[in-house]
């Protein structure tokens, strides 16, 4: 065999095909929206439940300096590993090819971010008033303290899941794994939980343990919560795409 025949029958590298090259470029673009949306829709409920309380004179102030930091914790490293190791969404090269002006933040991903924000932000007041007035019981006001942050921590880890895809809803995702996401759920409910239940911990979070029914229901406020956005963020892909 020659060597031109040889040179000719070697298999190109994937990383020289211009497909390979396209797919790459539009995987690392649509995980970087996925990180903005995520980024300013998880600081939506942070900012209102810190400036709430203040500005409407609530009987109880939720943040302080080492919650905003323990949020910082969660939100950083799912915008650098999380995100960055997403897998390619089914429709990726069906697109169409998207102009070279077209900024990172389109109205698409800007309208979702704000309605994940608010909806992520309703559900930690909600949070905070039913335990206000309805599931403190004989407690501390530290309860509603504590019930509140959890309900901003699931939020946020609900949100995790519901932007690993901008058009398809966070069930179709989960068929799709990505290992680092267990892993930030786990070091972050830990720590969470650490906060709450450890003598010295809590105290320095100014948290107190929680009973099944006020820690459920902080989690379930949640979970509906994002819920409605996932299910919201499809028709508003479709509304626009149309």
């Amino acid at each position: 065999m020659s060597a031109a025949s040889r040179a000719t029958s070697v298999p190109l590298s994937p990383i020289a095909t211009p497909m390979f090259a396209v797919r790459i470029g539009r995987q690392i673009f649509d995980n970087l929206k996925k990180a903005l949306g995520y980024l300013i829709g998880v600081h939506i409920p942070i900012v209102g439940i810190t400036f709430f309380p203040i500005i409407f004179d609530w009987p109880i102030i939720v943040l302080s300096a080492i919650h905003i930091v323990f949020m910082e914790m969660v939100i950083d490293p799912t915008c650098t590993i999380v995100f960055e190791r997403e897998s390619a969404e089914s429709d990726l090269m069906k697109r169409k090819p998207r102009e070279t002006k077209e900024p990172l933040l389109d109205r698409e991903l800007f309208i979702n971010s704000l309605i994940q924000g608010a909806v992520s932000l309703v559900s930690v007041v909600s949070s905070y008033w039913i335990m206000e007035l309805y599931l403190k019981g004989d407690s501390s006001p530290k309860v509603v303290n504590t019930a509140t942050f959890v309900t901003l921590v699931f939020s946020n880890l609900f949100l995790i899941l519901a932007n690993r895809s901008l058009h398809e809803s966070m069930w179709s995702r989960m068929r799709i794994p990505n290992p680092v996401i267990r892993y930030v759920f786990a070091g972050t409910i830990g720590v969470l939980i650490l906060s709450m239940y450890l003598p010295g911990m809590n105290a320095m979070f100014r948290f107190v343990p929680l009973n099944f029914l006020q820690f459920s229901a902080a989690i379930l406020v949640a979970f509906i919560g994002v819920l409605f956005y996932d299910m919201t963020k499809v028709l508003v892909s479709k509304l626009l795409r149309s």
